[in-house]
């Protein structure tokens, strides 16, 4: 009789114990929309771009990005395609309002002006790698799965010094 109570006990306590707890996934994975702009270019344009980060070690942000910036040389204005990787830290300041700080590294292809779906490269600039510096403010609801993030970073390419300036930036984004 003892044995079959402590074995009830056991039984039913290890599936009451769990019962109404459900595991929550947690969501690393975020999609973002990205509208920027170029402080180096003359007039005032806002450009696309898409990319995804991955939530590390609950603080660290790494993430990947394409699009296209305007820029202004020469008296010119022309497109440069962007590729970058980035990493950055975010510290909560408080809850939903983050604050993400990190270096960021892009490869930089000036574009053809005047040509719309074609990545011939700029017959006058040549290909480019830079490095820029992000501060932004993230803001998480909790319930929900968008983020929204403003942000500015200073750039300024390897072999092309009078490529440079500053983005000024507003991104949407999804977690999954």
């Amino acid at each position: 009789m003892g044995k079959s109570i402590i074995f009830i006990l056991i039984f039913f306590g290890t599936s009451f114990s769990s019962y109404g707890k459900q595991e929550t996934k947690k969501k690393n994975y975020s999609l973002f929309f990205t509208l920027k702009q170029n402080t180096s270019a003359k007039k005032v344009s806002f450009n696309p771009s898409l990319g995804i980060n991955y939530l590390h070690l609950s603080d660290w942000s790494l993430g990947f990005s394409i699009g296209y910036f305007t820029n202004h040389l020469d008296n010119k204005s022309f497109k440069i395609f962007e590729v970058s990787k980035h990493i950055s830290y975010e510290l909560r300041i408080f809850h939903p309002i983050y604050l993400q700080l990190g270096p960021s590294f892009s490869y930089l292809r000036p574009l053809e002006p005047n040509k719309r779906i074609n990545l011939a490269s700029h017959e006058n600039y040549r290909t480019n790698f830079a490095l820029a510096g992000q501060i932004s403010l993230l803001f998480k609801p909790t319930p929900q799965s968008l983020l929204f993030k403003m942000g500015f970073s200073p750039w300024f390419s390897f072999s092309n010094k009078r490529f440079h300036g500053y983005f000024f930036s507003t991104s949407i984004g999804y977690l999954f």
